[in-house]
């Protein structure tokens, strides 16, 4: 007998964008695809969008190329420093919203990525 632990999905597969202009998406891990088909389907309206991707290592750097065809900036980061910026990338989303200004987050991944985003957006409102 083979034991499997599965969670989800989760959410609802709904991001709400139609108001803003200016967006923020951040995800981890296989957060990340469904972040994908948002900043594209954002692009294709005309937003600015700007990504923010955390990973394990290089090893787990994903669509990468795709990423960088419909955002206006990506920042990949990775725990270890494997490859491009080391550190998680809620702590690059918080950088630049110190000179940005987004009307909108969108998050998908590891629910203590989006503990972190839940609580730093509560403390800047």
């Amino acid at each position: 007998m083979c034991k499997i632990d599965i969670i989800g999905p989760l959410g609802n597969g709904t991001f709400r964008i139609d108001k803003y202009n200016k967006i923020a998406i951040i995800g981890g891990g296989i957060g990340i695809f469904p972040l994908y088909e948002l900043a594209k389907q954002a692009k294709e309206q005309g937003k600015e969008v700007y990504c923010y991707l955390g990973f394990r290592n290089k090893d787990f750097v994903m669509l990468e190329k795709e990423f960088e065809k419909v955002t206006d900036n990506l920042v990949i980061t990775t725990d270890d420093g494997s490859y491009s910026k080391k550190g998680f990338a809620i702590d690059y989303l918080i950088e630049d919203m110190k000179k940005e200004e987004y009307e909108c987050i969108c998050a998908c991944g590891p629910i203590p990525m989006l503990r972190v985003v839940k609580q730093y957006a509560k403390e800047d409102i």
